[in-house]
Protein backbone atom coordinates (compact mmCIF):
# COMPACT_ATOMS: atom_id res chain seq x y z
CA UNK A 1 0.00 0.00 0.00
CA UNK A 2 1.24 3.07 -0.87
CA UNK A 3 2.37 6.11 1.73
CA UNK A 4 1.55 9.00 -0.53
CA UNK A 5 -2.18 9.82 0.43
CA UNK A 6 -1.43 9.32 4.13
CA UNK A 7 1.33 11.42 3.65
CA UNK A 8 -0.77 14.01 1.78
CA UNK A 9 -3.21 14.01 4.32
CA UNK A 10 -0.98 15.04 7.27
CA UNK A 11 0.42 17.52 5.33
CA UNK A 12 -3.08 19.07 5.03
CA UNK A 13 -4.20 18.43 8.52
CA UNK A 14 -0.58 20.20 9.53
CA UNK A 15 -1.39 23.20 7.35
CA UNK A 16 -4.96 23.53 8.81
CA UNK A 17 -3.60 23.41 12.10
CA UNK A 18 -1.00 26.04 11.34
CA UNK A 19 -3.84 28.30 9.78
CA UNK A 20 -6.33 28.03 12.88
CA UNK A 21 -2.83 28.81 14.87
CA UNK A 22 -2.49 31.88 12.97
CA UNK A 23 -6.10 32.95 12.77
CA UNK A 24 -6.22 32.61 16.87
CA UNK A 25 -2.95 34.34 17.18
CA UNK A 26 -3.11 36.91 14.52
CA UNK A 27 -2.78 40.84 15.81
CA UNK A 28 -5.21 42.67 13.29
CA UNK A 29 -8.20 44.52 14.40
CA UNK A 30 -10.52 41.91 12.59
CA UNK A 31 -8.58 38.88 14.38
CA UNK A 32 -8.82 40.73 17.84
CA UNK A 33 -12.47 41.28 17.45
CA UNK A 34 -13.26 38.02 16.47
CA UNK A 35 -11.98 36.45 19.59
CA UNK A 36 -12.94 39.25 21.60
CA UNK A 37 -16.53 38.63 20.50
CA UNK A 38 -16.47 35.02 20.82
CA UNK A 39 -15.58 35.25 24.09
CA UNK A 40 -17.64 38.09 24.82
CA UNK A 41 -20.48 35.34 23.22
CA UNK A 42 -19.27 32.48 25.09
CA UNK A 43 -19.85 34.14 28.27
CA UNK A 44 -23.50 35.36 26.81
CA UNK A 45 -24.28 32.11 26.43
CA UNK A 46 -23.09 30.86 29.80
CA UNK A 47 -25.05 34.04 31.61
CA UNK A 48 -28.22 33.19 28.93
CA UNK A 49 -28.14 29.62 30.29
CA UNK A 50 -27.74 30.70 34.30
CA UNK A 51 -30.22 33.45 33.41
CA UNK A 52 -32.61 31.74 32.10
CA UNK A 53 -32.73 28.85 35.12
CA UNK A 54 -32.40 31.20 37.46
CA UNK A 55 -35.98 33.00 35.57
CA UNK A 56 -37.31 30.16 35.41
CA UNK A 57 -36.50 28.82 39.01
CA UNK A 58 -38.35 32.41 40.42
CA UNK A 59 -41.29 32.46 38.09
CA UNK A 60 -42.47 28.67 39.36
CA UNK A 61 -41.63 29.88 42.98
CA UNK A 62 -42.96 33.44 42.78
CA UNK A 63 -45.88 32.73 40.36
CA UNK A 64 -46.82 34.44 37.10
CA UNK A 65 -47.97 37.55 39.37
CA UNK A 66 -44.47 37.75 41.54
CA UNK A 67 -42.67 37.19 38.85
CA UNK A 68 -43.96 40.31 37.04
CA UNK A 69 -43.78 42.56 39.88
CA UNK A 70 -39.62 41.36 40.00
CA UNK A 71 -39.61 41.81 36.66
CA UNK A 72 -41.55 45.12 36.69
CA UNK A 73 -39.03 46.19 39.94
CA UNK A 74 -35.96 45.34 37.66
CA UNK A 75 -37.09 46.69 34.27
CA UNK A 76 -37.39 50.45 36.31
CA UNK A 77 -33.46 49.86 37.94
CA UNK A 78 -32.86 49.52 34.38
CA UNK A 79 -34.36 52.28 32.75
CA UNK A 80 -32.46 54.63 35.25
CA UNK A 81 -29.20 52.80 34.80
CA UNK A 82 -28.68 55.08 31.84
CA UNK A 83 -28.74 58.14 34.16
CA UNK A 84 -26.51 56.70 36.74
CA UNK A 85 -23.90 56.10 34.72
CA UNK A 86 -23.99 59.66 34.05
CA UNK A 87 -22.74 58.75 30.68
CA UNK A 88 -19.53 57.17 31.39
CA UNK A 89 -19.86 54.21 30.10
CA UNK A 90 -18.38 54.65 26.98
CA UNK A 91 -15.78 57.31 28.36
CA UNK A 92 -12.64 54.61 28.54
CA UNK A 93 -13.03 52.81 24.91
CA UNK A 94 -13.42 56.43 23.46
CA UNK A 95 -10.22 58.38 25.83
CA UNK A 96 -8.13 54.83 26.52
CA UNK A 97 -6.69 54.81 23.12
CA UNK A 98 -6.09 58.42 22.98
CA UNK A 99 -4.51 58.62 26.45
CA UNK A 100 -1.97 55.34 25.79
CA UNK A 101 -0.82 56.68 22.30
CA UNK A 102 0.30 60.51 23.76
CA UNK A 103 1.34 58.24 26.83
CA UNK A 104 -0.88 60.70 28.80
CA UNK A 105 -0.69 58.46 32.33
CA UNK A 106 -2.28 61.92 34.27
CA UNK A 107 -5.58 61.70 32.19
CA UNK A 108 -5.58 58.17 32.23
CA UNK A 109 -5.47 58.14 36.52
CA UNK A 110 -7.80 60.88 37.01
CA UNK A 111 -10.25 58.99 33.84
CA UNK A 112 -10.09 55.97 35.80
CA UNK A 113 -10.51 58.13 39.58
CA UNK A 114 -13.96 60.06 38.53
CA UNK A 115 -15.34 56.70 36.70
CA UNK A 116 -15.78 54.92 40.04
CA UNK A 117 -16.80 58.44 41.79
CA UNK A 118 -19.48 59.41 39.68
CA UNK A 119 -21.81 56.45 38.98
CA UNK A 120 -21.85 55.78 42.98
CA UNK A 121 -22.72 59.48 43.20
CA UNK A 122 -25.36 59.63 40.45
CA UNK A 123 -26.66 56.10 41.33
CA UNK A 124 -27.23 57.04 45.27
CA UNK A 125 -28.94 60.34 44.40
CA UNK A 126 -31.03 58.65 41.54
CA UNK A 127 -31.94 56.37 44.61
CA UNK A 128 -33.00 58.78 47.20
CA UNK A 129 -34.92 60.72 44.60
CA UNK A 130 -36.90 57.70 43.87
CA UNK A 131 -37.53 56.82 47.21
CA UNK A 132 -38.83 60.13 48.08
CA UNK A 133 -41.04 59.97 45.22
CA UNK A 134 -42.18 56.12 46.26
CA UNK A 135 -42.95 57.09 49.67
CA UNK A 136 -44.20 60.63 49.07
CA UNK A 137 -46.17 60.79 46.06
CA UNK A 138 -49.69 58.85 45.85
CA UNK A 139 -49.23 56.26 42.88
CA UNK A 140 -51.86 54.46 43.23
CA UNK A 141 -49.21 51.50 43.73
CA UNK A 142 -49.94 48.39 46.46
CA UNK A 143 -47.56 48.28 49.42
CA UNK A 144 -46.16 45.43 47.24
CA UNK A 145 -45.53 46.73 44.92
CA UNK A 146 -43.77 49.92 46.57
CA UNK A 147 -41.86 47.60 48.70
CA UNK A 148 -40.51 45.66 45.63
CA UNK A 149 -39.21 48.95 43.88
CA UNK A 150 -37.85 50.36 47.12
CA UNK A 151 -35.48 47.14 47.42
CA UNK A 152 -34.73 47.19 43.82
CA UNK A 153 -33.55 50.97 43.72
CA UNK A 154 -30.59 49.86 46.16
CA UNK A 155 -28.87 47.99 43.19
CA UNK A 156 -28.17 51.02 41.17
CA UNK A 157 -25.53 52.62 42.65
CA UNK A 158 -23.43 49.42 42.02
CA UNK A 159 -25.03 48.23 38.42
CA UNK A 160 -23.98 51.50 37.43
CA UNK A 161 -20.44 51.21 38.83
CA UNK A 162 -20.39 47.54 37.24
CA UNK A 163 -20.78 49.70 33.52
CA UNK A 164 -18.79 51.83 33.98
CA UNK A 165 -15.57 50.38 35.48
CA UNK A 166 -16.22 47.43 33.18
CA UNK A 167 -15.49 49.84 29.87
CA UNK A 168 -11.80 50.03 31.53
CA UNK A 169 -11.50 46.37 31.08
CA UNK A 170 -13.01 46.47 27.82
CA UNK A 171 -10.92 49.38 26.60
CA UNK A 172 -7.95 46.77 27.52
CA UNK A 173 -9.34 43.81 25.44
CA UNK A 174 -9.08 42.19 29.26
CA UNK A 175 -12.79 40.40 27.80
CA UNK A 176 -12.48 37.91 30.38
CA UNK A 177 -12.21 39.99 33.50
CA UNK A 178 -15.12 42.48 31.86
CA UNK A 179 -17.40 39.72 30.94
CA UNK A 180 -16.41 37.32 33.64
CA UNK A 181 -17.69 39.43 36.39
CA UNK A 182 -21.01 40.45 35.12
CA UNK A 183 -22.13 37.71 32.98
CA UNK A 184 -20.99 34.87 35.03
CA UNK A 185 -20.43 35.82 38.53
CA UNK A 186 -23.25 38.48 39.46
CA UNK A 187 -25.79 35.87 37.77
CA UNK A 188 -24.74 32.75 39.62
CA UNK A 189 -24.63 35.15 43.25
CA UNK A 190 -28.56 36.06 42.55
CA UNK A 191 -29.67 32.31 42.71
CA UNK A 192 -27.51 31.15 45.02
CA UNK A 193 -28.38 34.12 47.47
CA UNK A 194 -31.95 33.54 46.84
CA UNK A 195 -32.27 29.69 47.59
CA UNK A 196 -30.08 30.44 50.82
CA UNK A 197 -33.21 32.81 51.29
CA UNK A 198 -35.59 30.65 50.15
CA UNK A 199 -34.02 27.45 53.13
CA UNK A 200 -34.21 30.34 55.73
CA UNK A 201 -37.71 30.93 55.30
CA UNK A 202 -38.14 34.42 54.32
CA UNK A 203 -40.67 35.97 51.83
CA UNK A 204 -39.87 34.36 48.48
CA UNK A 205 -40.71 37.92 46.45
CA UNK A 206 -38.39 40.36 49.11
CA UNK A 207 -35.82 37.55 48.99
CA UNK A 208 -35.83 37.87 45.27
CA UNK A 209 -35.48 41.54 45.34
CA UNK A 210 -32.49 41.51 48.31
CA UNK A 211 -30.94 38.64 46.48
CA UNK A 212 -30.58 40.78 43.22
CA UNK A 213 -29.28 44.03 45.29
CA UNK A 214 -26.61 42.04 47.25
CA UNK A 215 -24.97 40.13 43.78
CA UNK A 216 -24.86 43.36 42.37
CA UNK A 217 -22.87 45.01 45.32
CA UNK A 218 -20.69 41.75 45.59
CA UNK A 219 -19.88 42.02 41.69
CA UNK A 220 -18.84 45.40 41.83
CA UNK A 221 -16.74 45.28 44.54
CA UNK A 222 -14.95 41.80 42.85
CA UNK A 223 -14.40 43.67 39.13
CA UNK A 224 -12.84 47.14 41.00
CA UNK A 225 -10.51 44.89 42.97
CA UNK A 226 -9.32 43.28 40.00
CA UNK A 227 -9.49 45.84 37.94
CA UNK A 228 -7.55 47.58 40.29
CA UNK A 229 -4.31 45.24 40.42
CA UNK A 230 -4.42 45.68 36.69
CA UNK A 231 -4.16 48.42 36.38
CA UNK A 232 -2.04 49.15 39.19
CA UNK A 233 1.46 49.40 36.88
CA UNK A 234 0.12 51.88 34.91
CA UNK A 235 -1.31 54.01 37.50
CA UNK A 236 1.78 54.04 39.61
CA UNK A 237 2.98 57.08 40.63
CA UNK A 238 1.15 58.90 37.80
CA UNK A 239 -0.83 62.54 39.24
CA UNK A 240 -4.61 62.21 38.41
CA UNK A 241 -5.38 65.42 36.30
CA UNK A 242 -9.02 65.97 34.15
CA UNK A 243 -10.33 67.02 30.83
CA UNK A 244 -13.94 67.64 32.61
CA UNK A 245 -15.14 69.55 29.34
CA UNK A 246 -13.99 66.99 26.73
CA UNK A 247 -15.71 63.84 29.19
CA UNK A 248 -18.68 65.92 29.60
CA UNK A 249 -18.77 66.83 25.40
CA UNK A 250 -19.00 62.76 25.52
CA UNK A 251 -21.05 61.96 28.89
CA UNK A 252 -23.63 64.14 28.48
CA UNK A 253 -24.77 63.38 25.05
CA UNK A 254 -23.73 59.83 26.04
CA UNK A 255 -26.17 59.69 29.10
CA UNK A 256 -29.21 61.49 27.24
CA UNK A 257 -28.60 58.57 24.73
CA UNK A 258 -28.07 55.89 27.16
CA UNK A 259 -31.58 56.79 29.06
CA UNK A 260 -33.44 56.90 25.67
CA UNK A 261 -32.31 53.64 24.44
CA UNK A 262 -32.91 51.76 27.67
CA UNK A 263 -36.50 53.19 27.48
CA UNK A 264 -37.32 52.22 24.48
CA UNK A 265 -35.75 48.60 25.22
CA UNK A 266 -37.99 48.58 28.47
CA UNK A 267 -41.10 50.64 27.85
CA UNK A 268 -42.77 47.36 26.62
CA UNK A 269 -42.90 45.37 29.91
CA UNK A 270 -43.18 49.01 31.86
CA UNK A 271 -46.24 50.16 30.09
CA UNK A 272 -47.86 46.52 29.91
CA UNK A 273 -47.22 46.75 33.54
CA UNK A 274 -49.47 50.21 34.38
CA UNK A 275 -52.01 48.32 31.89
CA UNK A 276 -52.70 44.64 32.54
CA UNK A 277 -52.34 42.32 35.51
CA UNK A 278 -49.03 41.12 37.17
CA UNK A 279 -49.79 38.04 35.98
CA UNK A 280 -49.83 38.90 32.08
CA UNK A 281 -47.10 41.66 32.67
CA UNK A 282 -44.95 37.80 33.68
CA UNK A 283 -46.15 35.81 31.27
CA UNK A 284 -44.35 38.35 28.50
CA UNK A 285 -41.54 39.29 30.89
CA UNK A 286 -40.70 35.45 30.23
CA UNK A 287 -40.98 35.97 26.12
CA UNK A 288 -38.78 38.57 26.06
CA UNK A 289 -36.13 36.04 28.62
CA UNK A 290 -35.91 34.01 25.94
CA UNK A 291 -35.71 36.05 23.33
CA UNK A 292 -33.19 38.05 25.36
CA UNK A 293 -30.47 34.72 24.32
CA UNK A 294 -31.09 36.19 20.20
CA UNK A 295 -29.95 39.60 21.49
CA UNK A 296 -26.25 38.23 23.00
CA UNK A 297 -24.62 38.33 19.84
CA UNK A 298 -25.36 41.99 19.02
CA UNK A 299 -24.29 43.03 22.62
CA UNK A 300 -21.20 41.01 22.26
CA UNK A 301 -20.26 42.61 18.88
CA UNK A 302 -20.70 45.99 20.27
CA UNK A 303 -18.96 45.12 23.28
CA UNK A 304 -15.64 44.36 21.39
CA UNK A 305 -15.99 46.19 18.44
CA UNK A 306 -16.37 50.22 20.22
CA UNK A 307 -12.85 50.94 21.21
CA UNK A 308 -11.28 49.88 17.50
CA UNK A 309 -14.22 52.41 16.00
CA UNK A 310 -12.54 55.00 18.72
CA UNK A 311 -8.33 53.32 17.83
CA UNK A 312 -9.70 53.64 13.64
CA UNK A 313 -10.89 57.22 13.93
CA UNK A 314 -8.36 58.85 15.76
CA UNK A 315 -5.83 57.12 13.59
CA UNK A 316 -7.47 58.90 10.43
CA UNK A 317 -8.31 55.56 8.96
CA UNK A 318 -11.71 56.30 7.77
CA UNK A 319 -11.81 53.89 4.50
CA UNK A 320 -10.80 51.01 7.05
CA UNK A 321 -13.37 52.43 9.61
CA UNK A 322 -16.38 51.95 7.45
CA UNK A 323 -14.81 48.24 6.47
CA UNK A 324 -14.43 46.94 9.63
CA UNK A 325 -18.02 48.60 10.13
CA UNK A 326 -19.28 46.42 7.53
CA UNK A 327 -17.81 43.16 8.75
CA UNK A 328 -18.92 44.10 12.08
CA UNK A 329 -22.71 44.15 10.78
CA UNK A 330 -22.32 40.77 8.90
CA UNK A 331 -21.10 39.21 12.03
CA UNK A 332 -23.77 40.52 14.03
CA UNK A 333 -26.89 39.64 11.90
CA UNK A 334 -26.05 36.45 10.55
CA UNK A 335 -25.35 34.29 14.08
CA UNK A 336 -28.72 36.45 15.58
CA UNK A 337 -30.63 35.38 12.28
CA UNK A 338 -29.88 31.68 13.33
CA UNK A 339 -30.43 31.73 17.56
CA UNK A 340 -33.29 34.13 16.43
CA UNK A 341 -35.30 31.22 13.98
CA UNK A 342 -34.37 28.67 16.99
CA UNK A 343 -36.10 30.81 19.65
CA UNK A 344 -38.99 31.74 17.67
CA UNK A 345 -39.80 28.06 16.62
CA UNK A 346 -38.70 26.38 20.46
CA UNK A 347 -40.62 29.03 22.14
CA UNK A 348 -44.16 26.86 22.39
CA UNK A 349 -41.71 24.23 24.42
CA UNK A 350 -39.33 26.84 26.56
CA UNK A 351 -42.43 28.74 28.07
CA UNK A 352 -44.01 26.49 29.49
CA UNK A 353 -41.00 25.94 31.59
CA UNK A 354 -41.64 28.67 33.27
CA UNK A 355 -44.78 27.48 35.13
CA UNK A 356 -48.51 27.05 34.32
CA UNK A 357 -49.73 29.85 31.90
CA UNK A 358 -46.62 31.14 30.70
CA UNK A 359 -47.09 29.14 26.84
CA UNK A 360 -49.30 31.67 26.31
CA UNK A 361 -46.61 34.34 25.76
CA UNK A 362 -45.37 32.40 22.57
CA UNK A 363 -47.40 34.16 20.47
CA UNK A 364 -45.50 37.47 21.12
CA UNK A 365 -41.84 35.49 20.33
CA UNK A 366 -41.56 36.17 16.57
CA UNK A 367 -43.12 40.05 16.87
CA UNK A 368 -40.02 40.30 19.48
CA UNK A 369 -37.19 38.10 17.33
CA UNK A 370 -38.09 39.92 14.18
CA UNK A 371 -37.47 43.52 16.15
CA UNK A 372 -33.60 42.47 17.18
CA UNK A 373 -33.21 41.27 13.72
CA UNK A 374 -33.91 44.62 12.20
CA UNK A 375 -31.13 46.44 14.58
CA UNK A 376 -28.93 43.62 14.11
CA UNK A 377 -28.90 44.36 10.26
CA UNK A 378 -26.85 47.28 10.76
CA UNK A 379 -24.70 46.00 13.39
CA UNK A 380 -23.06 47.83 16.19
CA UNK A 381 -24.26 50.86 14.24
CA UNK A 382 -24.74 53.29 17.49
CA UNK A 383 -21.50 52.32 18.78
CA UNK A 384 -20.04 54.05 15.39
CA UNK A 385 -21.61 57.05 15.52
CA UNK A 386 -20.92 57.39 19.31
CA UNK A 387 -17.30 56.85 19.01
CA UNK A 388 -16.81 59.04 16.08
CA UNK A 389 -17.81 61.75 17.76
CA UNK A 390 -22.29 61.80 16.77
CA UNK A 391 -23.68 61.24 20.32
CA UNK A 392 -25.93 64.12 19.82
CA UNK A 393 -27.51 62.17 16.57
CA UNK A 394 -27.23 59.08 18.53
CA UNK A 395 -29.93 60.36 21.43
CA UNK A 396 -32.04 61.73 19.05
CA UNK A 397 -32.64 58.84 16.90
CA UNK A 398 -33.36 56.94 20.06
CA UNK A 399 -35.35 59.83 21.73
CA UNK A 400 -37.46 59.22 18.43
CA UNK A 401 -37.81 55.35 18.79
CA UNK A 402 -38.37 55.75 22.10
CA UNK A 403 -41.21 57.99 21.43
CA UNK A 404 -42.60 55.55 18.93
CA UNK A 405 -42.25 52.95 21.18
CA UNK A 406 -44.34 54.65 24.33
CA UNK A 407 -47.15 56.29 22.12
CA UNK A 408 -47.46 53.10 20.20
CA UNK A 409 -47.63 50.68 23.44
CA UNK A 410 -50.00 53.36 25.37
CA UNK A 411 -52.72 53.07 22.18
CA UNK A 412 -52.24 49.34 21.24
CA UNK A 413 -51.60 47.93 24.98
CA UNK A 414 -55.08 48.40 26.55
CA UNK A 415 -56.50 46.44 23.30
CA UNK A 416 -53.99 44.18 22.12
CA UNK A 417 -52.25 43.15 25.62
CA UNK A 418 -48.77 42.28 25.69
CA UNK A 419 -49.04 41.59 21.20
CA UNK A 420 -49.90 45.47 21.74
CA UNK A 421 -46.69 46.43 23.30
CA UNK A 422 -44.42 43.97 20.87
CA UNK A 423 -45.77 45.52 18.03
CA UNK A 424 -44.83 49.29 19.26
CA UNK A 425 -41.20 47.73 20.12
CA UNK A 426 -40.81 46.51 16.60
CA UNK A 427 -42.05 49.62 15.24
CA UNK A 428 -39.47 51.57 17.41
CA UNK A 429 -36.95 49.28 16.35
CA UNK A 430 -37.76 49.98 12.73
CA UNK A 431 -37.14 53.55 13.35
CA UNK A 432 -33.77 53.61 15.46
CA UNK A 433 -32.00 51.15 12.50
CA UNK A 434 -33.46 53.29 9.96
CA UNK A 435 -32.71 56.29 11.73
CA UNK A 436 -28.74 54.91 12.46
CA UNK A 437 -28.12 53.92 8.61
CA UNK A 438 -29.40 57.21 7.17
CA UNK A 439 -27.30 58.72 10.09
CA UNK A 440 -24.40 56.81 9.37
CA UNK A 441 -25.00 57.23 5.18
CA UNK A 442 -24.94 60.80 5.68
CA UNK A 443 -21.34 60.98 8.07
CA UNK A 444 -19.48 58.34 5.61
CA UNK A 445 -21.23 58.40 2.44
CA UNK A 446 -22.17 54.94 2.81
CA UNK A 447 -24.59 52.58 4.33
CA UNK A 448 -23.38 49.73 6.52
CA UNK A 449 -25.22 46.74 6.60
CA UNK A 450 -24.75 43.08 6.86
CA UNK A 451 -25.90 42.46 3.21
CA UNK A 452 -23.09 43.65 1.67
CA UNK A 453 -19.24 43.89 2.42
CA UNK A 454 -17.81 45.06 -0.81
CA UNK A 455 -14.93 47.19 -0.21
CA UNK A 456 -15.83 51.28 0.66
CA UNK A 457 -16.37 53.46 -2.53
CA UNK A 458 -17.79 57.13 -1.93
CA UNK A 459 -19.88 57.57 -5.22
CA UNK A 460 -18.53 60.24 -7.14
CA UNK A 461 -21.36 62.81 -6.86
CA UNK A 462 -20.40 63.09 -3.43
CA UNK A 463 -17.26 64.82 -3.89
CA UNK A 464 -13.93 63.72 -2.95
CA UNK A 465 -13.23 60.95 -0.08
CA UNK A 466 -13.71 62.03 3.41
CA UNK A 467 -10.85 62.78 5.90
CA UNK A 468 -10.57 62.99 9.36
CA UNK A 469 -11.21 66.00 9.87
CA UNK A 470 -14.45 65.46 7.70
CA UNK A 471 -15.26 63.11 10.57
CA UNK A 472 -14.99 65.10 13.39
CA UNK A 473 -18.48 67.14 14.20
Amino acid sequence: MSLMPHAASGARVRTGLAALKGALLADSIEARTRRAAGLSVLARIANAVITLATHVMLARLLGAAGFGLFSMAVTWVLVLLGLATAGLAMAPQRFLPEYEARAAHGLLAGLYRWSHLVPLLAGAAIVLMGLCVLHGLPLGLSPEARLVLSLALLALPALALIDVVEGFALANEWTDLAQGVTFLLKPLLLPLLFVAGWLAGSNLLVMALVAYVASAWLAALVLVVLLRRRMAPRLAGAGASAEPRRWAALALPAMLADAAFLLMAYADVLILSAVASPAETGVYAAATRIVGVVAFVHFGLSYAAAHHYAALHAEGRLDDLVRYARKAAVWTFWPSLLFGLIVALAAPLLLPVFGPGFGAGAGVVPVLVLALLVRAAIGPSEQLLMMTNRQALVTGIFALAASVNILLAVLLAPHLGAMGVALAMLAASIVAAAGSAIAIRHAFGSFVHAFHVAAYRRPAAHGPRPTIQDTVS
